[in-house]
This record gives structure tokens, C-alpha cells and sequence, in this order.
């Protein structure tokens, strides 16, 4: 009876291992077309968001300081944005090429992550099948937190991209015996890169390489000189970065730390943006594929064995897959300032994580994620992303998107005129001006008082802009000043009560606040003194 039913099930489930079974051997036959595949689909779907999305506040900052006319004025204005020099630098470089787009400012981030996954792929590869390979590029590459980064203008693209530079020479130069000058070369590039791109850098590259190092000098019971020293030359930037990170502690960070109310303080609840760092989607097709795959496993065939990686290598992925705690802890005790996209390059060591580990995994002697699972899911997975890339083409193509059409508050371009326009949001203000037409531009205006801003929970934009009101086009005017001088003016709110202290402070001072216009949550206040 037991056969009958083992034959029914096995009939029952063999086109789908039959399936699987061709999946892993045309990735096998054709491993650079599935690699050329993965990256493209994911270049394209990164490209159109990044041609379709409006700046943000972040990523205007980037914009002014990219196009100041010289460098001294550059690295005075950094500070008050707490970035490094490296991404002004190759977003400078990209608007002189390109123009001045959406596209074009958030080429070089595009760029990065994409090359970031083709490293994995070559560090999944090195110890590993192109079925696992190609899984650790997807589980890259369809992470939630590191594809929103690949089209944003913020430096979280180039840290992944170094990290994974790092990480491959790095595995290149600790195999060799021989010949290992450029290894080490690549390993010194990626640690100078992070540091260059990142405050934070120095952790992406230091932790897995502290993890693997330490491996390496237990098993071998000596130190390599030649690695030491190509660490040591990578460190050599924190000479640049060092005095630019304690200007930005002075401007931003000890306003943070001082402030009981600050919105971004680390929570231990921070952990459960785990799933951010990998391609959630894929894996749920993975479990899926692996129960039904279980099920008729008495029809499935045998598939190649994963091959061993040395353990300096376990080491450092798994440190690398810790980043986010570890980070989350330090920001506990020293900076009292957290947001996950700050420990990226997780994703980058959970992709080399479950690319290595899961065919590994046995229960009752079978594995529970054979590598045709790991075939079929990864091919579902590319196939469901180009989908919704052909169906967000037909829909809205990126050549005919208008950015600031979706930026800019229709309650702006309707507001009544000759009054000024105070937009009480900092995070706000930036994209409504930037995108708002010149006769609008005029009358809009952010007000500042950093005193009473500290006393809020998100003050970072008025310190920013406060800051570097040199080196930015973004009006801004002293509160007491401006409510002294216009006795009437509208006011735009377009986020909660906690990105918008002015209307709270002008209510309490018994100013009148009339609604005269509304938009979902964004509302169009008349102003007048009392």
C-alpha cells in the first residue's frame, strides 16, 4: 500500500522536479547568460524607479554640495550633511557627464549596487555551484533595503559596492599563495572605498574582516604580514575622515545624544527590519518549492553536492550577517542615532549566508533545499521582477514620468496669491521649492529656530539647514523675525504634528489658523496675528 501511494505521489509531483532538474542544468550550461539576466533586470528596475521618484531631502543635499564651484567649499559644507567625500565626488562627476537628472544623480549609487551583486556572485561562486551563485545574487539584488538604496543619492550603494570589493579580493588574497599583489591591492581599494563612502564604513569592512582574519591566525598560527599591510593602507583615510566626522558630532551629533525626544534613537525593535535585508519574496518561493519538492522526494533526483568553504570565509560572512545588531548596539552607547539602510551590507552577508548554507541543510538525511529548489526559485523570481517591470513600463514609462509633478503639493500651484507660503516641514520644504516653478519658488520659505527645533523630535533638517545655509539655494528665514515682519501668510502642512512644530508654536502664541484648502493629509493654512 505504502508504494502505491509513494508511485501516486511521486506521479504527482514529477513535473515540477522535472522542472527543477532542468532549471539547475541550464543554469549550469548557460551561467554567464543567467548572470548578464539577473544583473540587467535588476539594473533596469532600479533605473526606472530612479527616473520616476523625486529627490528627497537627503538627496537634494547631495545634489547642492556635488555642484558648489569648489572643492574647499565642498568639504566645509559635508559636515552638516554627516557623509564622507567620496559620493559628492562621483555624483559631481555624473552630473558632468550627464546633465543634471534624476537618473543622472543617482547614476553612481545605481551603478555601485549592481556591480556590489556582481561581486557576490563571483564570491558565491568561487565556493559554490552558479545555482547557489546565482541565489546569492538574487537574495542581493531583491533585497528590500539594498534596492531601494541602488537608486537613491545617498552613499549606500558605494558602501555595499566596497564592502563586496573588499570581501572578494579579500577571499582571493587569503587562498593564494602566490601572485597576490593585486588581491591585496583590491583589499586595500575596498577598505579606503568604505571608509570614503560611509562614516559607518570602517564597520562594514572591519567586522568580517576581523571575524576571517582571526580565523585565518588560528588555523594557521601566523600572522600574514602582506594582508596586514594592505589593511593597514586602507585605514589611511580615517586620516581625511576622522576631522570630518567630529565637525559633524559638533554640528549634528551631540544634539542627538543631548535630546531625549530625538525620533531615530536605537530600539532594540530595530531587529525586526532583519527581513529589509534580503529577498523575502524569493525565499518564501524557496520554502514553498522545497516543502512541495519534499513531498515527492521519493521521485526527486540526487543534485550536485555544495562544495566546501574554509572557515575564515564562515567566519566572516556570518560577522558580516551580524552587522545590524552589533551596529545597532554601538549606536546604542555612541552616536543615539540608528536607521537600518546605516548596516546595508547585511544583505550582502545573508545572501552569501543562505547561498552557501542552504543545500547544506539536512533533515532525516534529505536536503531540504536541493539545489534544483534553489534553480526553479531563483528563475521564478527573476521572471516574477521583469514582469512588474514590463507592467510599470506600459503603465507610466520612465521617458514620460515628471518627477516634480508628484513632488510638488497641488495646494502650492493653487494657493491664492501675493502672500508668502511657509511650509512648516524641513523634509518637505527642500523638494516642494526645488520643484515648485520659479514664481512659486518665491514666495515659499522654511522658518528656523534651532533653538525651539531641539526641543522636537526630528530637528536634523533645521541643523542642516541652519548649518549649511551658505552653501544652499533653500530660503530660509528666523522665525521671530519673519512673524514679526508678515502679519498674514499661509502656511503648508504636509506630515504629522512631529515633522511640523510652527503650527503648534504659532497656535500657542495665539496666532489664527485657517484651513483653506485640503489634500489627503497635506492642509493649506490662511495665517493671521492676533
Amino acid at each position: 500500500m505504502n508504494g502505491i501511494e509513494n508511485t501516486t505521489q511521486a506521479g504527482f509531483f514529477s513535473p515540477l522536479i522535472r522542472l527543477g532538474a532542468r532549471s539547475e542544468r541550464s543554469i549550469a550550461r548557460h551561467e554567464r547568460l543567467y548572470l548578464l539576466l539577473g544583473v540587467g533586470v535588476f539594473t533596469l528596475f532600479a533605473a526606472i524607479h530612479a527616473c520616476i521618484f523625486p529627490l528627497w531631502f537627503d538627496e537634494l543635499f547631495t545634489l547642492f554640495i556635488s555642484r558648489l564651484s569648489s572643492l574647499p567649499d565642498m568639504l566645509r559644507a559635508m559636515p552638516a550633511d554627516g557623509q564622507p567625500p567620496l559620493s559628492y565626488l562621483v555624483t559631481r562627476l555624473s552630473l558632468r557627464l550627464f546633465g543634471e537628472s534624476e537618473l543622472a544623480i543617482r547614476l553612481p549609487e545605481l551603478l555601485a549596487y549592481m556591480a556590489a551583486g556582481s561581486l557576490t556572485y563571483k564570491i558565491a561562486r568561487r565556493h559554490g555551484t552558479p545555482i547557489q551563485a546565482l541565489f546569492a545574487l538574487a537574495l542581493l539584488l531583491g533585497a528590500v533595503m539594498g534596492i531601494q538604496q541602488a537608486y537613491t543619492a545617498r552613499p549606500y550603494g558605494l558602501l555595499i559596492a566596497f564592502t563586496a570589493l573588499m570581501f572578494a579580493s579579500w577571499q582571493a588574497a587569503a587562498l593564494r599563495q602566490h601572485r597576490r599583489f593585486l588581491p591585496l591591492c583590491g583589499v586595500a581599494l575596498g577598505i579606503s572605498g568604505a571608509i570614503l563612502s560611509h562614516h559607518f564604513g570602517v564597520m562594514h569592512v572591519g567586522l568580517p574582516l576581523a571575524a576571517g582574519e582571526t580565523a585565518r591566525l588560528i588555523r594557521r598560527r601566523r600572522i600574514d604580514g602582506w594582508m596586514i599591510t594592505a589593511i593597514a593602507a586602507g585605514l589611511s583615510p580615517l586620516a581625511l575622515t576622522m576631522p570630518m566626522m567630529r565637525q559633524s558630532r559638533l554640528q549634528l551629533g551631540n544634539a542627538i545624544l543631548n535630546s531625549t525626544v530625538f525620533w531615530a534613537k536605537p530600539s532594540i525593535t530595530d531587529l525586526l527590519t532583519y527581513w529589509e535585508f534580503a529577498a523575502h519574496l524569493l525565499l518564501c518561493i524557496v520554502a514553498i518549492l522545497a516543502i512541495l519538492f519534499w513531498l515527492g522526494r521519493s521521485a526527486a533526483s540526487p543534485s550536485t553536492a555544495p562544495l566546501p568553504v574554509p572557515v575564515h570565509e564562515w567566519a566572516a560572512v556570518a560577522a558580516l550577517s551580524l552587522l545590524l545588531p552589533v551596529q545597532l548596539s554601538l549606536a546604542s552607547f555612541q552616536t543615539g542615532y540608528f536607521l537600518p539602510r546605516y548596516a546595508v551590507s547585511t544583505s550582502l552577508g545573508l545572501a552569501l549566508l543562505l547561498g552557501w548554507a542552504l543545500p547544506r541543510l539536512r533533515l532525516g538525511g534529505v536536503r531540504l533545499f536541493p539545489q534544483p529548489v534553489l534553480a526553479l526559485g531563483a528563475i521564478c523570481f527573476l521572471l516574477l521582477v521583469a514582469t512588474s517591470l514590463l507592467l510599470s513600463l506600459s503603465f507610466e514609462p520612465p521617458w514620460h514620468a515628471q518627477p516634480g509633478a508628484k513632488a510638488v503639493s497641488p495646494l502650492l500651484r493653487d494657493a491664492p496669491p501675493g502672500l508668502p507660503i511657509v511650509v512648516a516641514s524641513s523634509f518637505d520644504f527642500a523638494p516642494e521649492w526645488w520643484y515648485s516653478p520659479p514664481y512659486l519658488q518665491q514666495r515659499l520659505i522654511y522658518l528656523t529656530d534651532t533653538h525651539y527645533a531641539l526641543q522636537q523630535p526630528n530637528f536634523l533638517g533645521d541643523l542642516s539647514l541652519k548649518e549649511d545655509q551658505a552653501y544652499i539655494p533653500l530660503p530660509t528665514a528666523d522665525y521671530a523675525a519673519f512673524i514679526g515682519a508678515h502679519p498674514h501668510f499661509l502656511l503648508l502642512c504636509t506630515r504629522e504634528p512631529q515633522f511640523n512644530w510652527v503650527p503648534s508654536r504659532l497656535t500657542n502664541s495665539g496666532w489664527r489658523l485657517t484651513p483653506i484648502a485640503r489634500n489627503g493629509t497635506d492642509v493649506l493654512y490662511q495665517v493671521d496675528r492676533p
